[in-house]
């Protein structure tokens, strides 16, 4: 709990930053569905290619409106993320 209450009309526009924020600080319970949109998140602040490691060479896939899809030759693919 919020040891003492400062009304949003105090605070400058761009005065929080991420590095002002303890890390744990905020979870996922705090932020609303749907809240964060494409249009929130910061040009460049997520990949726009992943490398999949397969078993005889790694391929770069790159990522179109958070689609990944890797087709296999044969059989089932799992793809993890990380």
């Amino acid at each position: 709990m919020a040891i003492q209450t400062i009304p949003s009309t105090l605070i400058a526009d761009n005065a929080i930053s991420a590095a002002k924020i303890a890390d744990g600080a905020i979870v996922a319970t705090d932020i609303a569905d749907n809240a964060i949109t494409a249009a929130k998140i910061a040009s460049g602040a997520l990949p726009t290619t992943f490398t999949v490691v397969g078993r005889s060479a790694n391929t770069s896939v790159s990522v179109s409106n958070a689609t990944i899809t890797v087709v296999g030759r044969s059989g089932n693919v799992s793809v993890g993320v990380s």
